[in-house]
């Protein structure tokens, strides 16, 4: 988030290493999707692939039904790099089934993303409508923010002529308070970003000791916790390409 790619892939990779040493295969699934949305992101798709096939290795060792929910739609997105779009459109199906199943918002509102932007890619613009629309409501519905913008966003950007002008009024206006509440959550992020600075540059949290800190620091220190939350996965989930899906 901070820009060190670098830095950021020899920790994590650092991290899949201890957690395949201690058989945590959950945590090692994570990571290796991780290196894999990244190496995606950097255009490497071989490693991206690489990484993906890893995940779904780590994760059939799992128990985890959330993990093997996964499992299928990393499989979907190796499927989508090796050009077999009919067994990936069958695996974003089930994975989406499956986290229905579950009952967890957050995957299902991925399943639903993934969805939409594979048929866009597919050309199956009414179908993406749909899948990104229903995308859009579940984040509403659970307040997730970043999740709604980025589907308002791809269908924007992506389906102009597939949206009536008045439902685009409605999504545009509703793109617009989106960005206002993201622009205001990322002002008050950098704001805290100087206090964690303060704090490892002490090796000490002693700069938020009471004695030194006021109501109105605690009120607005409580509000960029959460922020930072928010700006991270901004970043880390910010405009996604065509060929770019959640996990």
């Amino acid at each position: 988030a901070n820009g060190d790619t670098v830095l950021g892939i020899k920790l994590i990779s650092v991290f899949l290493e201890k957690c395949i040493s201690h058989r945590k295969f959950e945590s090692a699934a994570d990571a290796c999707a991780f290196l894999g949305m990244i190496f995606s992101d950097l255009g490497d798709k071989p490693v991206a692939k690489m990484y993906y096939e890893q995940s779904i290795g780590l994760a059939k060792k799992s128990r985890s039904k959330t993990h093997i929910a996964n499992v299928i739609s990393n499989q979907a997105i190796v499927d989508v790099e090796n050009g077999d779009m009919l067994t990936a459109e069958k695996n974003f199906i089930r994975a989406l089934e499956y986290r229905e199943g579950l009952g967890a918002k957050k995957p299902i509102i991925d399943a639903n993303f993934n969805l939409g932007t594979f048929n866009i890619m597919n050309e199956n613009y009414e179908q993406a409508y749909k899948y990104l629309r229903r995308a859009c409501s579940l984040a509403k519905e659970a307040g997730m923010i970043r999740d709604e913008y980025d589907a308002i966003e791809v269908i924007l950007l992506a389906l102009p002529n597939t949206v009536s002008g008045r439902d685009r009024k409605l999504l545009q206006d509703r793109f617009n308070v989106l960005e206002e509440i993201l622009a205001n959550k990322k002002e008050i992020s950098f704001e805290v970003s100087g206090l964690s600075s303060q704090i490892a540059s002490t090796g000490s949290a002693e700069v938020l000791s009471v004695k030194k800190m006021d109501k109105a620091f605690w009120l607005w220190l409580g509000c960029g916790t959460v922020a930072i939350s928010s700006f991270i996965v901004f970043f880390l989930n910010r405009s996604k390409p065509k060929r770019q899906f959640s996990r």
